[in-house]
């Protein structure tokens, strides 16, 4: 009689025969394309007569561990890639739009100093562009209507002749005073070039009178202490800029209200009258004025030399202080004919704290732009701007006496 060993043994060896699992093995090795597996079953199926029904089901087992187990490391790596690619997505797209939201703010911010940040050099040459354009304009339209008018006039000019021509002209000169006919000759009037000039120049005062503080910061004036260690008056050149800078500190011994009612009268270049226009659509006639007037001057040379100026002032009353903004536009005749200069101004006058000497302390910032077309005659440009540095001496020195000579009246 078996032992019960043995019958359990063939129980299972038949149990695996009926099931045909080895078959079934091989198949799914072999759809796999698992080499190693197959070669692992086909080395088992030979050994099948060798060894027992429990040998060959442990072989069987520990082949599929295998394979599932290789198969488990496969998805998992295929996880973490999957999941670093995710993470790697999502920083790229958090940094895209990162940048994105930095260019619409560092767009935003180069709009707005574009529209607010404009050269004061820039604005001057704009200035002279419009100027120039528009005397173009107004010399063609004058080309225009002489050349419509010659052809209708021809046969008059031939028929009167040379004649009629030198009795109209005798007759003239025997009726008019040479005095008056010179005087009228050299008159100058407001361009209608000019009127356009003072309008733009009087629409961006505001503008400058905005930058008062920043200007007094940067000529090292914004403090309001009347020690003043520097030179009473000084013309400074800006290497980069090309600009001239002048600043001025000195206390006045006259109460502030005292000195403010006179001030704005002593600012206005009474002392330059020679062929003076006034502007007289400022709109605000107490706090603005507007005139064209000629400077003519006789160099060392002996050379006599002259400039046209357009100027535009106009005072701003505070709680505290009153600030007098200027802007002039100086235009070169003869010999300096294509020399031009731009020219902005601030005077401060503030009340001292001292009830028991009421004084004023004024504060002046002035600075000079040449602006030329052509520096090929460096010795006349040179002489163009020292002539004008020259002439806002004057007027400086001018200013003060008639600033002097109008408080002492007043008191």
């Amino acid at each position: 009689m078996p032992s019960p060993d043995a019958a359990f043994l063939a129980e299972v060896e038949e149990f695996l025969l009926d099931s045909d699992l080895l078959p079934h093995a091989q198949h799914e090795a072999k759809s796999h394309g698992e080499m190693a597996s197959v070669l692992t079953i086909s080395s088992n199926q030979q050994l099948v007569d060798n060894t027992t029904p429990v040998a060959k089901l442990r072989a069987r087992q520990k082949s599929t561990l295998l394979n599932v187990d290789a198969t488990a490391k496969l998805e998992l790596a295929r996880a973490k890639d999957r999941k670093r690619r995710s993470v790697y997505r999502e920083r790229r797209r958090l940094e895209k739009e990162h940048l994105k939201q930095q260019v619409a703010e560092l767009s935003t911010q180069v709009g707005e100093l574009q529209k607010t940040k404009k050269s004061e050099a820039a604005a001057a040459w704009e200035m002279i562009a419009k100027r120039q354009l528009h005397a173009r304009a107004s010399a063609e339209a004058e080309q225009r209507r002489l050349l419509s008018a010659i052809g209708f006039r021809a046969k008059l000019i031939g028929e009167l002749h040379s004649v009629v021509r030198n009795r109209i002209s005798t007759n003239a000169l025997d009726r008019v005073d040479p005095g008056e006919t010179a005087y009228h000759r050299n008159r100058m009037r407001l361009e209608a070039s000019d009127v356009n000039f003072l309008r733009e120049y009087m629409q961006e005062i505001d503008t400058y009178y905005a930058q008062t503080d920043k200007v007094l910061r940067t000529c090292d004036l914004d403090s309001t202490n009347v020690a003043w260690s520097d030179s009473r008056q000084r013309w400074k050149e800006g290497k980069e800029t090309g600009q001239f800078v002048y600043v001025d500190k000195y206390v006045i011994p006259f109460s502030f209200k005292h000195t403010c009612k006179v001030l704005w009268r002593a600012v206005q270049l009474h002392h330059r009258q020679e062929d003076r226009q006034h502007f007289y659509e400022v709109g605000d006639h107490e706090n603005m004025s507007a005139f064209k007037l000629r400077i003519t001057k006789r160099l060392h040379s002996g050379r006599t030399v002259s400039v046209l100026q357009l100027a535009v002032a106009r005072r701003y009353v505070e709680a505290d202080r009153m600030v007098i903004v200027w802007r002039s536009f100086t235009e070169g005749e003869t010999v300096f004919a294509g020399m031009h200069a731009d020219e902005c101004g601030w005077c401060v006058s503030t009340a001292s704290s001292n009830a028991l000497n009421p004084s004023t302390l004024l504060r002046t910032a002035i600075r000079h732009t040449p602006l030329h077309f052509s520096s090929n005659n460096e010795p006349t440009v040179a002489q163009f701007t020292g002539f004008l540095i020259d002439t806002g001496m004057e007027d400086t020195v001018a200013i003060g006496n008639r600033l002097q000579k109008l408080l002492l009246q007043a008191e």
